[in-house]
């Protein structure tokens, strides 16, 4: 079992401890299921369990600087139901490496102010459409939302919607960019934020 970055975004550090460490496995799982072939938002519970206990087994030898290395320890956690735990040292991880990058950009460029502007979740097009959607119709399940999308399908904001590899590909300020689909649920949950302010 080989660890590879997972699709996470700035604003998937806002989440509760919890639901970042549920994230992170959920991410995991589809991510290894999708490798073996499996549709990742159709993953039968006996792969899934499969992936859970490989992972809970994660050896000790990936080892950095006498550490364990964070994602791993913090997948582990996850695995093993301490979610929070697990949401908890991925945020760690996180605000160690943008002081650390923000101490040496100052160093060299004075860039850190410049850096952590830029490290803040923003809002793109995609986004904005979920927020549209939800605003015409805020009682929209996941499933309901990404239909709703598909009628957006080769328009201006989206370009196609690949179940198969597990993301919605977008034209953001005309770049084409990819969001997974597993991240529909965190995006619902910031617009309907955005919805009840509006």
């Amino acid at each position: 079992m080989t660890v590879q970055i997972l699709p996470l975004e700035p604003e998937h550090f806002e989440l509760p401890d919890e639901e970042l460490g549920k994230l992170i496995l959920g991410l995991w799982i589809a991510d290894h299921a999708k490798n073996a072939g499996l549709d990742p938002l159709n993953i039968p519970l006996e792969a899934g369990n499969i992936i859970v206990e490989a992972t809970q087994k994660l050896p000790d030898d990936h080892l950095s600087n006498g550490e364990l290395d964070s994602l791993f320890l913090a997948l582990r956690l996850a695995a093993n139901g301490k979610f929070e735990a697990a949401g908890k040292k991925l945020k760690a991880h996180a605000q160690h490496q943008v002081l650390y990058e923000g101490a040496i950009n100052e160093a060299l460029h004075g860039k850190s102010r410049q850096r952590q502007n830029a490290r803040k979740p923003r809002s793109n097009s995609l986004q904005e459409l979920i927020v549209e959607i939800l605003i015409g119709n805020p009682s929209l399940t996941e499933h309901g939302v990404l239909e709703a999308l598909r009628q957006h399908e080769a328009g201006p904001v989206i370009e196609q919607i690949d179940e198969d590899e597990g993301v919605i590909s977008f034209y953001d300020k005309g770049k084409l960019k990819d969001a997974p689909i597993s991240g529909l649920k965190d995006r619902m949950s910031r617009a309907r934020k955005k919805v009840k302010s509006l």
